[in-house]
């Protein structure tokens, strides 16, 4: 949902025609947020956006970011 918010461009991360289409989409392609290193410089709160996202879609459950990670990343976190 996060991807989808901010990347109205793409409909999701990876597509398919089917089910094993798309899971072979997952397994071989890498993930593409459309930024590039300029806007990141520019923002940098984007270049932790995009980390917080590639480690919620890691390929592999044990490379996935953990809930406690998560809610302890700045990005979630109250900055008054």
């Amino acid at each position: 949902m996060i991807f989808k918010f901010l990347y109205e461009y793409y409909s999701t991360p990876w597509s398919g025609g089917s089910v094993v289409s798309l899971y072979n989409n997952i397994m071989s392609q890498k993930l593409e947020f459309g930024s590039n290193d300029e806007e990141e410089k520019k923002n940098p709160e984007l270049k932790e956006i995009h980390k917080v996202i590639s480690s919620m879609l890691a390929k592999e459950e044990h490379d996935r970011i953990s809930w406690e990670s998560l809610f302890s990343n700045p990005l979630f976190i109250d900055q008054k």
